[in-house]
């Protein structure tokens, strides 16, 4: 399928319903016109923290495009090429040094791992909890509720709550 990252939102809308009225296709396939269109708007948003020096954000970005199959447009292609040729080119003693650490020292890699445990299944519950009552608006008493559902602190249940709707959000 030839996808127009400059496409309209309807444009791509019209060309999903097209894709997935075909035999054997998911509404869950990646590659998906919609799918690629959203992905194409957060490699977009994701060029302003690579150009910061955001290494990690350089493999989040070429990861959107290789798993929605879409094409590296140019600025990423060529950050791309840069850093690896520092590699070949014998410039950088080691991956890190070329492309930048992965994550900044002194992170706790544990604790980024309870929070991706956690993060869907507060925002699922948070969701869940507001269709079961309409009355209850997103707020403290909704992630007090769901804190206590969760054995979590409220605090913790907005943070991954609200981290989530920014991811999710096209």
């Amino acid at each position: 399928m030839s996808f127009d990252p400059h496409c309209t939102y309807a444009e791509a809308q019209a060309a999903d319903i097209v894709y997935i009225a075909k035999p054997g296709v998911s509404i869950t396939d990646p590659r998906r016109p919609l799918a690629q269109w959203q992905a194409a708007r957060k490699v977009s948003e994701i060029e302003k923290r690579v150009e910061q020096g955001d290494s990690f954000a350089l493999f989040w970005a070429i990861r959107f495009c290789s798993f929605h199959g879409i094409v590296l447009p140019p600025w990423l292609a060529q950050k791309y090429v840069e850093c690896f040729d520092k590699i070949v080119n014998h410039e950088a003693k080691s991956w890190d040094e070329a492309f930048g650490r992965p994550f900044r020292k002194g992170l706790q890699i544990q604790k980024l791992k309870l929070g991706e445990k956690w993060r869907l299944l507060v925002w699922t519950t948070v969701i869940r909890e507001r269709n079961n009552n309409s009355k209850l608006a997103i707020g403290p008493k909704l992630f007090e509720k769901v804190a206590k559902e969760l054995k979590l602190g409220a605090p913790t249940v907005k943070k991954y709550y609200y981290e989530t709707e920014k991811l999710l959000k096209p």
